[in-house]
């Protein structure tokens, strides 16, 4: 009987603690751009924040709601070093909180990354 080929290795089968370790060694940029390609994954293991339909469609079309600063003061560069010190939770509230902030990362991300980030939205 020949042996079973192993599976091949899968983001999704890595518990919490794994995930932890990999975002701990991302920069803040890398990993919020990671947080929104692999957000019902990290949603599951309450890594990120929940984030609603309405919400998701306020952000994506910089429709006016609950921001700090309208208009973000400081360098990206200083951004990432405030970032570096906020929990992994608390970065991607920073990023929704932040309407240009949030369509900077989006930018960069594929249609059907945007498509399963909009599926894995709540319900309002």
């Amino acid at each position: 009987m020949a042996p079973q080929p192993n599976p091949s290795p899968d983001l999704t089968t890595l518990p919490a603690e794994l995930l932890l370790y990999i975002i701990d060694d991302l920069r803040p940029d890398d990993f919020v751009t990671f947080a929104l390609a692999a957000y019902p994954l990290l949603r599951r293991h309450g890594l990120v924040p929940p984030l609603s339909n309405t919400m998701f469609q306020q952000l994506v079309n910089m429709a006016p709601g609950p921001t700090l600063f309208p208009n973000w003061p400081l360098p990206i560069e200083l951004t990432d070093q405030i970032l570096r010190y906020l929990s992994p939770q608390d970065m991607i509230w920073f990023i929704f909180t932040h309407r240009k902030l949030f369509a900077s990362y989006i930018a960069n991300l594929s249609s059907e990354t945007v498509q399963v980030l909009r599926r894995a939205c709540l319900p309002d």
